[in-house]
């Protein structure tokens, strides 16, 4: 029954990523207006300018890199959880995010990104039928969040700055 339920896994997330490599950013989008919801428990307001867009070009799986140059409050990091919910939960692809000060690790994994993935039904519903199925239910710490047994490592990336815990602009950066 295990090898069953693992290749039906397989074939799940081959069906989500062919799809999003046809539909590209709308089937991000689509997915997080539907499901996402904020570590609040809230959807994402998409009434503030160019969200949608940002999300159609960030769920893109053709683009390869994108560089953002953004104000404050725009709602990129939340656009991020987002996304690594949406990578979890519908693709089931291992992810990883860094984070260039240690206080922003820590507090983004307990405070916010756990927060949302409980938020987020789909996420919910797989972390639930791999307890059922393993008798186990996902780990998680500061490090690391598993959604149905896929991981998102969360890492430091190390900067160097005059202040201990504080971010330093990106001309004075030198990396660890």
């Amino acid at each position: 029954p295990s090898h069953d339920i693992g290749q039906e896994i397989t074939k799940e997330r081959q069906r989500a990523i062919e799809d999003w490599y046809k539909y590209g950013g709308t089937i991000f989008l689509d997915w997080a207006k539907r499901y996402y919801r904020t570590h609040e428990g809230q959807s994402l307001a998409w009434n503030d300018p160019f969200l949608e867009e940002f999300f159609l070009i960030c769920g893109n799986p053709w683009v390869e890199r994108l560089i953002v140059e953004k104000p404050a409050q725009v709602g990129y990091t939340e656009s991020l959880i987002a996304f690594a919910a949406f990578f979890l939960g519908y693709l089931r692809l291992p992810l990883g995010f860094g984070f260039e000060e240690r206080n922003k690790l820590n507090e983004m994994s307990g405070k916010r990104i756990q927060p949302a993935f409980d938020n987020c039904e789909p996420l919910r519903k797989l972390s639930s039928q791999k307890a059922k199925i393993t008798d186990r239910a996902d780990l998680n710490s500061r490090q690391s969040i598993s959604v149905g047994g896929v991981p998102l490592n969360l890492f430091y990336a190390g900067v160097k700055s005059n202040k201990p815990g504080y971010q330093t602009p990106s001309v004075y950066r030198d990396w660890e």
